[in-house]
């Protein structure tokens, strides 16, 4: 069958895509999943079917987009909606703050977090 440079590009671009997304490189696996998306529909050109190379680059990079927009979501929920997650993400980065800015959170912005009726 016919094959082009987009849709090897596509077929290589969405299985390092699942792969960035099953090690949780997150930016790597949203670029190469879109890639790979527009690749394939950009190797179809004026033909009806997508070639296999194109069509498992289709397959693979939206399995990959799916993969970390999934991973995601969980993390949201699991921070907003589980306690024991929300207080271990707190004390983080509060940790982290405090180590970048040599100042705790709490005494950087008293007034603003006064305003907004936040109690820490």
């Amino acid at each position: 069958m016919y094959d082009n440079s987009f849709s090897r590009s596509s077929k290589t671009l969405g299985l390092l895509g699942l792969f960035c997304s099953f090690f949780s490189l997150f930016w790597f696996s949203f670029i190469f999943g879109a890639l790979a998306i527009i690749l394939a529909l950009l190797s179809k050109g004026d033909r009806i079917k997508f070639c296999r190379n194109a069509r498992t680059g289709m397959i693979a990079g939206i399995t990959a987009l799916v993969i970390q927009c999934s991973v995601i979501a969980i993390s949201f929920y699991s921070i907003l909606y589980i306690p024991e997650y929300r207080e271990q993400f707190k004390t983080t980065f509060y940790q982290m703050y405090e180590q970048m800015y040599g100042i705790p959170f709490e005494d950087s912005y008293p007034e603003f977090l006064d305003d907004l009726g936040i109690s820490l």
